[in-house]
């Protein structure tokens, strides 16, 4: 159960925005090259961000890399760069939506000792229940001790936690000490998304979570109920779509499983997802973002009583998610053995644990985990 959300602090609170400082305090191309590169790219940003420098010490390490003509300029960004440092629309209120719904609100920033100066004036430090800044520890994201470090001086357990940061590599680090993470892109909607929907899957939703685990035999109209879907889907979006595949266990023939259907929506790269969401507006499909996992879309739907049960996702052809739903599939297709004892799994995991789907899900993902790990997932 997520029970406190941590944030990072640039590009998820505020906006870090080392080329707007550029623009401001620089004239030519030249001027704004050389600054970009060798204050915010150099490594005394990383070392300030470490607490192996302080932020006023950045000018005179940096300037002996800078010709001299550009001093003025590399000091005016090196002494001001904060002013970049501006609430993002909504990030007030996000932060207002996680308070009043009762969860736990922490910082954990990679950031500087001037930290102290601009943050304030987003929003007191006591409106938070921590806050974690790196310089403080020496240490930087996504090193995994940093994430263990918050941990342990919160006393917070990582399953209890959603981390949400705007960079990739951070957000791998902390699912690496068993946090849940979310990768920031601007949307605050999506994030209340995945809680409401993480919510649904907690004890704090009782009737969702007790709702009785049914694995049924495999049934040839699987494939149909497929077809169906596909057809109204092919309509909408026609050539938007390379290809519709039919993917979790509905699509292994002999397979127990579950009887909601799992589509995957491939397309060509991520410039078609605009179009793609609209098309499937128009048939009653809504958006409802990665729901915290990289590399795919998720679409939910009212009604449609006319077809089976489904969830529906989009992915990029290059989508490392698509690879592994089609990847797994495609074993089992390939191997009836592990067919037959996925179901074995599968049906002792729906008997021992009928009305608890996360104990049900557990029970079956040692064999799942096993073959990825056999097939290089």
């Amino acid at each position: 159960m997520i029970r406190n959300i941590v944030l990072d602090m640039g590009n998820v609170l505020l906006d870090y925005n080392p080329d707007a400082v550029i623009d401001m305090f620089c004239s030519s191309d030249e001027e704004k090259e050389v600054i970009r590169r060798e204050l915010f790219e150099g490594p005394e940003w990383a070392m300030g961000d470490r607490g192996d420098i302080k932020d006023v010490d950045r000018f005179d390490l940096v300037k002996v890399r800078v010709p001299e003509q550009f001093h003025a300029a590399l000091k005016a960004c090196a002494d001001r760069w904060e002013v970049c440092m501006n609430p993002l629309e909504g990030a007030g209120d996000f932060c207002a939506y996680v308070k009043e719904h009762g969860y736990g609100i922490y910082i954990l920033s990679n950031a500087s000792d001037l930290f102290y100066t601009y943050f304030p004036k987003f929003l007191p430090l006591d409106y938070f229940d921590g806050v974690f800044v790196s310089s403080d520890y020496h240490m930087l994201k996504p090193d995994p001790e940093i994430y263990r470090a918050f941990l342990g001086k919160y006393n917070l357990k990582g399953e209890d936690c959603l981390f949400i940061d705007d960079r990739e590599d951070n957000v791998r680090g902390a699912r690496e000490v068993g946090m849940n993470a979310f990768r920031f892109e601007g949307d605050y909607g999506a994030v209340v998304r995945y809680l409401e929907n993480s919510a649904a899957g907690s004890e704090k939703a009782a009737p969702v979570k007790r709702k009785h685990v049914v694995v049924s035999p495999y049934d040839a109209q699987w494939k149909e109920d497929f077809l169906a879907i596909r057809e109204e889907l092919q309509s909408a979006l026609g050539e938007l779509a390379l290809r519709i595949e039919h993917v979790g266990s509905t699509s292994v023939e002999g397979l127990s499983a579950k009887p909601i259907i799992d589509i995957d929506v491939v397309i060509a790269d991520e410039t078609k997802l605009g179009a793609v969401i609209a098309a499937l507006a128009g048939i009653g499909y809504q958006h409802e973002g990665n729901l915290g996992i990289e590399g795919r879309e998720a679409f939910g739907y009212e009604g449609k009583e006319h077809l089976r049960k489904h969830h529906l996702y989009v992915c990029t052809e290059a989508s490392p998610e698509l690879r592994r739903h089609l990847t797994f599939r495609d074993y089992l297709r390939a191997h009836p053995d592990a067919v037959r004892e996925y179901s074995r799994i599968k049906e002792e995991g729906a008997q021992r644990f009928p009305c608890d789907i996360d104990s049900y899900i557990n029970y079956k993902s040692p064999w799942i985990e096993k073959i990825y790990r056999e097939i290089g997932l």
